[in-house]
């Protein structure tokens, strides 16, 4: 996963982020997941499965699972 020097601060997402009032104006919201980058070990080998899950207004999305990698692309996009 490259990102740009340029992007890198565009890059770091918050956690939770207020998006009611775009919604209720009508507006649509897409989120894309590219990728993660230097993920912490989380079994004894020494791996992740990793996996994004994504809440807005009450809707629950869930990535792909990326087994066994610490650099996981998904390259996915939600509406």
């Amino acid at each position: 996963c490259r990102v740009a020097p340029e992007r890198v601060n565009q890059m770091q997402v918050q956690r939770q982020v207020t998006i009611g009032p775009v919604l209720a104006k009508g507006g649509t919201l897409t989120v894309g997941v590219v990728c993660a980058k230097d993920l912490p070990k989380m079994d004894r080998f020494g791996k992740a499965d990793a996996y994004v899950v994504l809440e807005a207004d009450g809707q629950k999305k869930k990535t792909q699972v990326v087994k066994r990698n610490l650099n996981p692309v998904w390259r996915e996009c939600f509406t």
